[in-house]
Formats: C-alpha cells, sequence, structure tokens
C-alpha cells in the first residue's frame, strides 16, 4: 500500500495539483463557514430574545398586564431614555440613561448588584463602556493602573443646569460598547427628569421564550397598539452570510472537480507509455488503476483537511 501511495504522490507533478487542492481547500472551508452561521442562527433562534416597542394608546401598566399573561412571554415593562452626564471629581462622561425596572438588566455582574425599586437617593447600573468614558478637560480617560471602588465614591447626574447626587451600586458587563446607565422608573423625575415621562407615548420591552413566540405574537400585540419589528428582519444579514459562503463553497468545489478531472484525463495521455512500461515489468493494472484513484483521493483528502481546518480557525 506505500508503494502506491508513493507512485500516486510521485505522479502528481505540477501546478494544477496544488490549484485543485486550494480549489477543495476553499470550497469544504465555504461549507464549514456556512454550516457555522446556520448552527448560529437555530442557536439565536432558540435563545430568549427581547423586542422595543412604542406604545402610543392605553395605560402602560393595563397593557402590559396583558402582554405578561400572554403565552411565551417572559416579563415585560416600561422604558425610559434619555442622555445626560455623570460627574466624578474632575471626569465626566457623556451617559444614556435607561429608566427601567431592575428585572430587565441582563449580564454578569462585576461588581455589586442591582438597585431596589424605592430608595431614598437615586441608585444606578452603569455599564463597563460607562467607566471607560471618563474623561477630563484635557479629553484624558481615567489611569487604567488606578483602583476605584465605585459602589463607594460621591457620583452626579448632570441634565442641563441641575446636578443630582447619586450612588453606583452595580457595575455590568452587558455586552454594549456605548457608555450606559441604569436606574429605577421610580427615581426618574428625581433625576430631572419627569417632564419626560409625560409623554403621551412610551417605550415598553418584551422579553419572550424565542423568536418564533415573537413571530407568533406580532398580531396579538398589534392588537392592543403595540408594533413590533419582524424577527425575520434580524436574522437576514446572518442569513445573508450564510447563502453567500454557502454559494462560494459549492463553486470552489465544482471548480475543484472540474480541474481535477481534466488534469486526470491529461496525465492518462501524458503517462500512458510509462504505465505500459510498468505493466510490462510486472505491475498489475488493478495496481496502476488504484494509483489513479489514489491520485484523487489525496487530492480530496487534502484539500478537505486544510479546508475543515481553515474553516475551524476562521470562524
Amino acid at each position: 500500500m506505500k508503494g502506491r501511495f508513493y507512485l500516486a504522490w510521485k505522479t502528481m507533478t505540477g501546478p494544477g495539483k496544488w490549484f485543485a487542492v486550494l480549489c477543495f481547500a476553499i470550497g469544504v472551508a465555504g461549507l464549514v463557514l456556512a454550516s457555522k452561521s446556520y448552527g448560529a442562527i437555530l442557536t439565536k433562534r432558540a435563545q430568549p430574545c427581547e423586542s422595543l416597542a412604542e406604545l402610543s394608546q392605553g395605560q402602560p401598566e393595563t397593557i402590559l398586564n396583558q402582554v405578561r399573561q400572554m403565552e411565551g412571554v417572559l416579563n415585560a415593562g416600561q422604558l425610559i431614555e434619555s442622555q445626560g452626564t455623570l460627574l466624578w471629581e474632575e471626569y465626566s462622561a457623556e451617559i444614556c440613561l435607561i429608566s427601567v425596572g431592575a428585572d430587565y438588566l441582563q449580564g454578569d455582574w462585576i461588581q455589586g448588584d442591582a438597585y431596589p425599586e424605592t430608595t431614598a437617593m437615586p441608585y444606578l447600573v452603569v455599564n463597563e463602556a460607562a467607566l471607560k468614558a471618563f474623561q477630563n478637560s484635557k479629553k484624558e480617560h481615567l489611569p487604567k493602573d488606578k483602583e476605584i471602588d465605585w459602589l463607594t465614591q460621591r457620583v452626579f447626574w448632570r441634565l442641563g443646569e441641575e446636578r443630582t447626587n447619586v450612588r453606583i451600586c452595580g457595575i455590568l458587563q452587558d455586552g454594549k460598547e456605548e457608555p450606559w446607565a441604569y436606574v429605577s422608573l421610580s427615581q426618574r423625575g428625581v433625576m430631572g427628569n419627569e417632564n419626560d415621562s409625560r409623554d403621551p407615548s412610551c417605550t415598553i420591552w418584551i422579553r419572550m421564550e424565542n423568536s418564533e413566540v415573537q413571530a407568533s405574537l406580532m398580531s396579538q400585540l398589534s392588537g392592543i397598539g403595540i408594533s413590533l419589528q419582524d424577527p425575520g428582519e434580524e436574522d437576514s444579514s446572518l442569513e445573508t452570510g450564510l447563502y453567500r459562503k454557502g454559494a462560494a463553497g459549492l463553486v470552489f468545489l465544482g471548480v475543484a472537480g472540474v480541474v481535477l478531472y481534466y488534469q486526470e484525463k491529461y496525465r492518462n495521455l501524458r503517462d500512458a507509455a510509462v504505465y505500459n512500461r510498468l505493466y510490462f515489468m510486472g505491475v498489475s493494472k488493478e495496481m496502476l488503476n488504484s494509483v489513479r484513484w489514489l491520485r484523487w483521493g489525496v487530492t480530496v483528502g487534502m484539500g478537505i483537511l486544510i479546508g475543515v481546518v481553515a474553516g475551524v480557525v476562521i470562524g
């Protein structure tokens, strides 16, 4: 068997051999990446999902109670967004403040915990990006080697000309790159945002079991004045990437097959005299035919191995 592999490898001469291996590798890598994209789509669709919607009619609490009782809904609540500035010593950070119930918060706690719903003074939860956003008048950020216990620091929230003393009660790793801070709805007015709450429309968040539930609830929610984004729109970018990778993989596999076919056809004509001499020297036709098949196998095997490794590493 060693002799057959050696003979197959030695007769695979010329740049066409490597071109076929390269095409097989690219094709397989494309299919591996497409399969990983498909797996990501299935995983995303199976996980709990969240959507924001504008409510323009009815009482928010009444509507929210109806939403919470719908099958497949895990939780729902009101959410109000505003912009302001966090101040600490000579540093400041432009922050997006989210007024929402503590059950909305998701992620890993780096320090501290969520805020209680009712407190004597406003308690904030900030994400990592909010702490990185602090800078002084010289646009210098906080020193990386400076350890700060934010749960004990005196921090102010500034909205326009108003300044409110607040306390950071938790630091959340929420996966967002934008600087965000969270506060309970009951403390929103204390921080100078009470005028925003008089807006007749409000934003609500709805957390559902998965995207299939979200799609099935759209008609029910629209009946009570809630317009939800179609979950299919959120997956469109992932599906586009899936189709592109899969199509590219199939094209390159087709090219590799054509190259290998014509290369083998040309090689058979070129090496006919050599095979005749080998046959008269005692090499059986069975072995010569197996060498031809082994050349295909070696080329395809190398391409698949390289393609799988490349797809796993890139993906």
